[in-house]
């Protein structure tokens, strides 16, 4: 009697080491009686290669074989170890949770599945000292088996101190989330055919965590993680990533979301879009060191219908790089930052820029309400413009300390009553030029930069408001070039004019190629000049024209290269100490 006693008492605690919550229920989810799952829907049927071979056996009544069904919450224990899923294993309507010390072992194109169709969590919480393992049953090679699956409905599952080997396929990740709220830490993978993660995009699901995990071993595969730019906030500094690895990154940026400095770039091919819903604002925030790559044609686009925001702000020692990845970026640009109507103010500082916008395009274009701040970047080897600013009703809160290197076009395009007070500290290779469009209907200083100025049809500066003056200032020396266009100031509404150079830096008007057709002041116009140079007009025109009732003083104004120097009647413009060079007919007073 005593010895059947003792005969029943060890086969209850065999059978407690997988442990259950509830009682299964007949033809529940699970492995099957021969350790082989049913697939999931959708997935992928065994692979075959044979019945695995296990490292070791667990001891009988443990059901580390998964023979028989689980249909309830269930803890896979220590003392159990090791378990093999021959197949697959699909944990629906239950949770899994697994001990520290625990080894699973997958046979060949096995796959753990975790909440396809109902709800389901993967709780595999090992230690430092007795971390779980993921290992092939059988061959020690990458893509051995299949992977760990996380479905949608397994929202909060949680890996750590897990180590997974030999798993995973060429265009299938080791580990797949579609949930939400995962978190991974201090996951060691090692020997991975492709990528370690992969995460569904969907714009809701977030990882919880992915932190302290060595991927060092990972494996060969150049984007090592893919996830949905949402996720990019969960990704932490302290992971071990292989060399020239990088995190892909999909999706779309709907909220607030920052890219830290990870160790690796991170890689858009496909371009980020930032806008947010339902007039709901988004922003994406990137944080000194960070590297994003992009692909060829591929772009990142700011508040295209919905408001959006970007924020790049690095430091000298840290910059930020955006740039173009592939054997031949140059040839083959993205096309660059483009800022649209429903884009806030956006802020670039210590940010590189390169590779990007293709020839009529541009490195960063600009259409928001407000320009907001650029300054310390740097745009180089682009086939197009350097930044092209087309619409705005605000102007840079800062525009100063840039470089432009290696551009095929300009460096610089914008109209020019957005231009005012450029900073003056800006680079711009040898024989380029700020090229301005359009009229000037608000005041503006042009600030003396390293290169000219470039107004290639002229243009007309005068208010829109009765009873107001719009003025355009130069300040000492700035040079302006002409195209074949005119400086009106003044044609129907009121307007002026302030250059007022200094001796050894007077203020330059000039032709960029030929001849332009000089300064023609209206009747409701107002002028200052002094120490400036105007020269290369056309000569049918004088170098200043100015209509009888043109107010104003012309001191020290140098001629150079026209027929006629100055046209003027009446006499409410004074003018005193004009130099003529090579202008054979001087100065005139017939004709208005």
């Amino acid at each position: 009697m005593l010895r059947r006693a003792l005969v029943v008492l060890i086969a209850l605690v065999a059978a407690a080491g997988c442990k259950k919550e509830g009682a299964p229920s007949a033809g529940g989810t699970g492995a099957t009686s021969a350790g082989k799952a049913q697939d999931a829907p959708g997935a992928q049927p065994d692979q075959g290669g044979g019945a695995p071979q296990p490292a070791a056996k667990a001891p009988e009544g443990c059901n580390s074989d998964f023979s028989q069904p689980i249909s309830s919450t269930t803890t896979l224990t220590a003392k159990c170890s090791p378990y093999t899923i021959a197949s697959q294993l699909s944990v629906e309507g239950w949770d899994l949770t697994i001990e520290p010390g625990v080894t699973v072992q997958m046979g060949d194109g096995a796959t753990l599945s975790v909440g396809y169709n109902q709800s389901g969590r993967l709780l595999a919480r090992g230690t430092a000292e007795a971390p779980i393992r993921f290992i092939s049953a059988g061959r020690k090679e990458p893509g051995a088996w299949r992977g760990i699956h996380l479905y949608a409905n397994a929202d909060k599952s949680v890996l750590e101190h897990v180590v997974i080997e030999h798993a995973g396929k060429s265009e299938e990740a080791a580990l797949r989330v579609d949930a939400d709220a995962v978190e991974v830490r201090s996951l060691k993978a090692a020997g991975i055919e492709g990528a370690v993660l992969e995460q569904k995009v969907s714009g809701k699901q977030r990882l919880g965590a992915f932190a302290g995990n060595d991927l060092s071993q990972a494996g060969s595969k150049e984007e090592i993680l893919l996830i949905d730019v949402a996720s990019a906030p969960a990704i932490s500094a302290d992971n071990k990533f292989p060399p020239k690895k990088v995190v892909a990154l999909s999706g779309q940026v709907t909220g607030d979301v920052t890219l830290k400095d990870v160790g690796v770039p991170f890689r858009a091919s496909k371009g980020l879009e930032i806008e947010g819903t339902d007039a709901k604002s988004a922003g994406l925030t990137i944080e000194p060191g960070v590297a994003l790559q992009f692909g060829e044609g591929s772009g990142l686009s700011v508040g295209y219908n919905n408001p959006g925001a970007l924020k790049a702000v690095g430091t000298a020692e840290k910059p930020i790089v955006l740039t173009r990845y592939g054997d031949d970026p140059k040839g083959s640009p993205w096309s660059g930052i483009h800022f649209y109507a429903n884009a806030r103010a956006p802020q670039l500082e210590h940010v590189r820029i390169e590779y990007a916008g293709e020839r009529d395009g541009a490195a960063v274009r600009y259409h928001p309400k407000g320009l907001g701040k650029l300054s310390h970047c740097t745009v180089a080897h682009g086939k197009g413009f350097g930044v092209k600013v087309e619409s705005s009703t605000e102007r840079f809160e800062l525009f100063d300390h840039n470089s432009f290197e290696d551009l095929a076009q300009a460096p610089l395009v914008m109209p020019a009553e957005l231009a005012d007070k450029l900073g003056a500290n800006n680079r711009f290779p040898a024989g380029s030029f700020v090229e301005l469009t359009g009229d000037v209907h608000r005041d503006t200083t042009l600030a003396a930069l390293a290169a000219p100025y470039y107004w290639s049809s002229g243009s007309t500066v005068e208010s829109h408001d009765p009873g107001k003056t719009v003025t355009l200032t130069l300040e000492p020396g700035t040079t302006v070039k002409f195209g074949a266009g005119s400086l009106t100031i003044s044609y129907n509404g009121a307007g002026a004019l302030k250059a007022v150079g200094e001796p050894k830096k007077p203020v330059l008007l000039t032709a960029l190629e030929e001849h332009w057709r000089g300064i023609d002041l209206g009747q409701a116009s107002k002028t200052s000049l002094e120490n400036v140079v105007i020269e290369k007009v056309h000569e049918d025109e004088p170098g200043i024209r100015a209509h009888d009732q043109a107010q104003g003083s012309i001191k020290r104004v140098t001629f150079r290269d026209m027929k006629v120097g100055l046209r003027k009647c009446g006499s409410k413009l004074s003018a005193e100490g004009l130099k003529f060079e090579s202008v054979p007919e001087g100065q005139t007073s017939d004709g208005c």
